[in-house]
């Protein structure tokens, strides 16, 4: 075959599959012809299937779209959370309580940091270790999880969604494999 009719039939493949993969970047990503499959939407600014793109499409328990990631989150800002909360916008945005004294903090001692005085389950390296199930100290939100970092899960659920500090099979649907979405940290059809 002659290097032109080869280019040639893989540009029709990669064409071809583009609507299979519509999440990678680089084959031009895009959401698929067909429409994404609910409760996901058509994020068009970052040109695949998210969970939202505006508030409108998030739940009560996550009502916040984080735009750039297409994911609902607990907050964006420190006025999303209650009074006794501040917001760990940089990297969980979560609601993280605040405290005034250590015996208002369920587990750690109440520290002073750049949030705010807020309770602080890992100012001891240890302290979640010793937990049953919420054995990893997550550093944005200052509490024991399950898990902070994908190392803390195993296949099949390998991810870490650092908004909920659980192990999932997905994060989004770049996580999934052929024409799968990811919908609730599950990589499904629809």
């Amino acid at each position: 075959m002659s290097p032109a009719r080869a280019l040639g039939l893989a540009a029709v493949l990669v064409g071809a599959c583009r609507e299979e993969w519509h999440f990678s970047t680089d084959a031009g990503g895009g959401c698929p012809a067909r429409g994404c499959p609910a409760p996901l939407v058509c994020a068009a600014a970052l040109a695949r299937c998210a969970e939202c793109s505006d508030d409108v499409h998030c739940p009560a328990s996550r009502r916040h779209c984080d735009v750039p990631r297409g994911a609902c989150v607990e907050c964006l800002a420190h006025a999303d959370c209650p009074p006794s909360a501040v917001c760990e916008a940089e990297e969980t945005r979560t609601c993280v309580p605040t405290c005034s004294f250590d015996a208002g903090c369920a587990v750690g001692r109440c520290t002073q940091l750049a949030l705010g005085p807020v309770c602080d389950a890992c100012f001891q390296e240890d302290i979640c270790e010793h937990m049953q199930v919420l054995r990893h100290c997550d550093p944005a939100r200052r509490g024991c999880v399950r898990c902070s970092e994908d190392r803390h899960c195993a296949a099949p659920l390998s991810r870490c969604d650092r908004r909920s500090g659980a192990c999932v099979e997905c994060i989004d649907s770049r996580d999934c494999s052929g024409a799968l979405f990811c919908i609730a940290g599950t990589c499904r059809t629809s």
